[in-house]
Parts: C-alpha cells; sequence; structure tokens
C-alpha cells in the first residue's frame, strides 16, 4: 500500500475538522445550526471553501451520519460483547439498553440520523439524509441471535420481567 501523499494527509485532517464542527454545531445549537456558512465561520473558512472537500451540503450531512453510526455501532457491539455468545437473548437486550441509552445521551445525532421525515415540527432545516444510513449501525445486532439459532442452541423465549426492561 502507498503511503498518503502530505496533501492528501491534509485534506483527510480538514474532511474531518469539517465533519467535526458540523456535529458540534448540531448538538450546540440544532439541526438548524448546520449550515455550510456557520461552519465556515467555526472554522475560519468561506463557504465556497468547503465545496472542495463536499459537493453539497447533503453529502456533508451524510457524512456526519456515517461517523454518528460508525461511532454508534462501536458502542452497540462492545454492549453485545459483554453478554457470553450462548445468550442471544441477553446479547440482544444488552445492545437494544445500549441504543436506547445512547439515543437519550445524544438526542440531536439520533434525530439526525434516524430521522426519516422532513424537518422536525418547528424546524426548518433540510430533511435528513436517506433512511438506509439507520441500517448501517443495526446490521451487527440480529447477527448474534441468529448464529445461536443456527448452531442449534434454541430455547424457549421467556418474557422478562418490567424491571429488567429498565435501564440499567
Amino acid at each position: 500500500m502507498i503511503p498518503a501523499s502530505r496533501r492528501e494527509r491534509a485534506r483527510d485532517a480538514t474532511t474531518a475538522e469539517i465533519k467535526a464542527t458540523a456535529r458540534r454545531l448540531l448538538v450546540q445549537d440544532g439541526r438548524d445550526a448546520l449550515t455550510l456558512r456557520a461552519i465556515a465561520r467555526e472554522m475560519g473558512m468561506t463557504a465556497p471553501g468547503l465545496y472542495r472537500y463536499f459537493a453539497s451540503h447533503d453529502d456533508l450531512v451524510v457524512g456526519v451520519c456515517h461517523d454518528i453510526l460508525d461511532e454508534l455501532t462501536v458502542v452497540l457491539l462492545a454492549a453485545r460483547d459483554t453478554v457470553p455468545l450462548d445468550d442471544p437473548i441477553g446479547r440482544l437486550g444488552a445492545t437494544c439498553r445500549a441504543f436506547r441509552r445512547w439515543a437519550l445521551e445524544h438526542p440531536a445525532e439520533f434525530q439526525l440520523s434516524f430521522a426519516t421525515s422532513g424537518a422536525a415540527p418547528g424546524q426548518s432545516g433540510p430533511p435528513p439524509p436517506p433512511g438506509p444510513l439507520g441500517r448501517r449501525s443495526c446490521a451487527s445486532a440480529p447477527s448474534s441471535s441468529t448464529s445461536s439459532w443456527r448452531s442449534g442452541q434454541r430455547r424457549r423465549f421467556r418474557c422478562p420481567t418490567r424491571r429488567a426492561c429498565l435501564p440499567t
């Protein structure tokens, strides 16, 4: 593999900084703050300068969503892996609780990544990126349950108590 050139490394660093700035504005000021002008102002750039890194505002938003979902995937897999492989129901439960906890701790990121219709009530921001992004972080959750099922480790599902479903 050929190492990245100095120019490519600088471009990658700037792209990462743009997405980090966009996410920070999203969290601080909401979805309406995700404008090219605001992001450029925070970075000391001009708004047209951002087009060297992203073809459109929507491409930038999708890039931010991909970063958010990559982070969420790590969180979900870590939660799933705290439960033994021979407990698929427990693994699924741990994954679901981690997802809920993450969603409550990251409301702006959750809305941006998983909303399926236009702007939230009272907001005039752009519509969220396409729904398939949400599938990215959830793709690994079923695998832990179905692998045990396929291997013959079937067992009867017992409904958990209400207390067991509360966040820990």
